[in-house]
């Protein structure tokens, strides 16, 4: 069996529908990610969310409109490369909810198998 390794959750809460620069947000984000190396990360979508402004976002049947939030979930034990991330947000998503868990995980690579 593996031995765990201690490592950073880090969490990014954003809009299903919204941009930054002329790309949606979470994408934007996913890209960063691998331009910085990450091992791997999700993108969730919630069925319901409301944040700071109490406005409750779900899917409408009938509407093109979802503004539903995402979050983008990476978990990391390289702490230069989460610190990297950090500025990055600081700079492109300034505003943004982030939260950072410290987190004991197990990566099987299929290699080893």
């Amino acid at each position: 069996m593996k031995a765990m390794k201690t490592g950073t959750t880090v969490n990014i809460y954003l809009n299903l529908d919204e941009y930054v620069h002329n790309h949606l947000a979470y994408e934007l984000v996913m890209r960063t990610l691998v331009e910085l190396g990450f091992p791997g990360a999700s993108v969730v979508r919630s069925i319901e969310s409301f944040g700071s402004h109490h406005h409750i976002a779900r899917a409408h049947l009938l509407s093109s409109e979802d503004d539903r939030g995402v979050i983008v979930h990476v978990i990391d034990d390289d702490n230069e490369r989460i610190h990297a991330l950090l500025l990055w947000l600081d700079h492109n998503l300034p505003g943004h909810l982030v939260t950072l868990t410290e987190t004991k995980f197990r990566h099987s690579d299929l290699s080893e198998t």
